[in-house]
């Protein structure tokens, strides 16, 4: 048996660090009973020593105490107050959760922190928000399935290998969905729907798969299971240093539940920087510490995302803008635009012109939450009957049209006409100021098969099917062409927002709107299209860019739409419509004065010098 000396240690840094010779521990501890570290042989697993703490070493509510000259690579480590067990909520590492479905934690004593080795000369990107490409994916999800043809199925290498795919698709930003330890498995209770932290044995009524990870978690450790060589700190960091080579930057999903204490959340998001290089944080909770996070210094050059920066963070120290926000009104007012919705122009326009100073938007059609992009046309109702729920779980309103059959269809004009609606919603997307976020899959009609609320679904529902993409390659082809067309014109995604006002004095506005008649929008409930005009006078770049005139007819008849006067070295042509694709080459207009757009359409003129 181990023979282990302990003395009074110091209350910070939380969990383990090491100090010379000695490691030191600090835990929480809001108990009335003892604490006792709990220690086990890592070969064999079996508890070998039980260690009470003394009350002696308390600072406030930390227990801190040091255990010196320990072999500390020969065990792991967990504590215990009466009848409970449990692991440090600030281990860096763990074992037992190698396996998904298996989650037996047991800290284990780490001496170095990844970033102290081995990063050669990586740092965060800091790519501006307003040339941002966002897509969101889970780990998981995007290389389990068999069609993904990844060596490292469902794991940090599995992206690692896929990142080819990504930037020929474009995207130079990706989300992920919870990527720390957290349990894969929790319970139901006879008081909630799906209970998302795990409850005690004799208040359950079921099992759930917790696919998604919201949820109380271990949040200072990747997750071990979404490693492909059993070393999951190595894994993740391999993941940052390639998609930083590439281009591309990483920002990680955190959930804090309500009673997780703001030095926490702060504790965790400097862990993660620091060690780990992320570079941004999407924060998910109702009780996160919004302004502290805001501010923090060490965190001012961190793209931090959060639903309540949205109002009253104007005066936030900085020059660099690294606040963002996510909101539905946008997704549900697109939404109901896409499916000609009555009454939706002033918020359509709104929405797609908004782009804050200091608070960049950020837009999406469609989230983790909610239908994939061809279940939102492909479907009126929800099909959640697989979650187990009696199809009551999930969102009743999801503003969505099935195009005329319920489901999977063999139909050609239904088919036709799905595909040229979700050709639209790209158009809306990425046209739209603010960052424009990607569900992964939409880009090739992945579907969920109707299921708005996949939580619980770890399998095909909710894995990326790759064999859509040759299946759907027209539209995966459009949506390259449409990211690397904004990407090309930064008059669709400037630093700031069009004024909608000719202040260069150069005959055109930047940003104007345009009914049946040129300079005369119709915002009547009535209506259905609307047409605008970006002048390239006004790119954020030095030379002047192209003028692009978009028509958006979300009408179900074809609409005559009168054109805005070019300058005489000028003409339209024609780049695309959603009905046809991108064209190989934009086409002159025969009529420069007016175009007919078909029903349910969007079209694309791009205004260039005459040949």
């Amino acid at each position: 048996m181990v023979d282990v000396t302990i003395e009074k240690g110091i209350p910070y840094p939380m969990g383990v660090s090491f100090q010379e010779d000695d490691i030191n521990i600090a835990v929480e501890d809001f108990g009335d009973k003892p604490l006792f570290l709990l220690l086990y042989d890592k070969e064999s697993g079996r508890k070998v020593k039980k260690l009470k703490i003394p009350n002696e070493y308390r600072q406030g509510n930390v227990l801190c105490f040091k255990l010196s000259k320990f072999p500390y690579e020969e065990y792991e480590y967990n504590f215990s107050r009466g009848d409970t067990c449990f692991t440090d909520p600030y281990a860096q590492k763990l074992s037992g959760c190698d396996r998904w479905g298996e989650h037996r934690p047991r800290g284990i004593f780490t001496p170095n922190r990844p970033e102290r080795s081995g990063w050669e000369e990586d740092r965060p990107l800091e790519i501006p928000y307003e040339e941002v490409i966002l897509y969101l994916l889970h780990v998981r999800g995007f290389t389990k399935h068999k069609s993904s043809e990844v060596t490292y199925r469902g794991c940090f290498e599995g992206i690692i290998e896929k990142i080819p795919y990504l930037k020929e698709l474009g995207v130079n930003q990706i989300e992920l969905m919870p990527a720390y330890e957290f349990w894969e498995v929790t319970r139901r209770t006879k008081q909630t729907a799906p209970a998302v932290m795990p409850v005690k044995p004799e208040d359950a009524t079921g099992n759930r798969v917790n696919y998604w990870g919201y949820s109380d978690a271990f949040y200072f450790t990747p997750k071990a299971a979404y490693s492909g060589t059993g070393n999951p700190q190595e894994s993740f960091r391999s993941l940052v240093m390639a998609l930083h080579k590439a281009g591309i930057e990483i920002v990680m999903q955190f959930y804090f539940p309500d009673h997780k204490s703001p030095l926490f959340v702060i504790e965790c998001l400097r862990y993660w920087v620091l060690t780990y290089h992320i570079d941004g944080v999407h924060l998910l909770g109702g009780m996160i510490p919004a302004e502290t996070v805001a501010n923090d210094p060490i965190l001012g050059r961190t793209k931090l995302s959060y639903d309540k920066f949205r109002n009253g963070f104007e005066n936030v120290k900085g020059t660099y803008r690294h606040l963002s926000a996510c909101d539905d009104g946008y997704m549900y007012d697109f939404r109901k635009f896409l499916k000609s919705d009555e009454d939706m122009l002033r918020a359509f326009t709104g929405r797609q012109n908004y782009n804050s100073k200091t608070v960049a938007p950020i837009n999406y059609i469609t989230n983790y939450y909610g239908f994939t992009l061809m279940d939102l046309v492909s479907y009126d109702r929800k099909h959640n009957e697989a979650n187990g729920e009696d199809n009551k779980d999930g969102n009743d309103y999801n503003y969505s049209w099935n195009c005329g059959v319920e489901g999977r269809t063999r139909r050609k004009f239904v088919i036709t006409l799905r595909k040229k609606q979700i050709k639209n919603a790209f158009c809306m997307l990425l046209f739209s100021q603010g960052v424009p976020l990607i569900l992964s899959g939409d880009e090739f009609g992945n579907s969920q098969r109707g299921n708005n609320n996949p939580y619980c679904q770890d399998n095909e529902i909710s894995w990326l099917n790759w064999s859509n993409k040759d299946t759907n390659q027209d539209i995966f082809e459009f949506v390259k062409s449409l990211i690397a067309l904004r990407k090309k014109n930064t008059v669709f995604h400037r630093r700031e927002q069009p004024k909608i006002m000719d202040t260069k004095s150069c005959g055109y506005p930047d940003l104007s709107y345009h009914g049946e008649l040129a300079w005369y929008p119709k915002f009547e409930n009535y209506n259905r299209h609307i047409a605008v005009m970006y002048c390239g006078e006004y790119s954020d770049r030095e030379e002047r860019e192209d003028d692009f005139y978009i028509v958006y007819n979300m009408y179900w008849l074809d609409i005559r739409f009168a054109l805005p006067k070019l300058p005489k070295d000028r003409e339209w042509c024609l780049l695309f419509d959603t009905g046809k694709g991108f064209y190989k080459k934009a086409e002159a207009l025969p009529a420069q004065s007016n175009i007919v757009v078909k029903d349910r359409s969007v079209v694309v003129l791009i205004g260039k010098k005459k040949e």
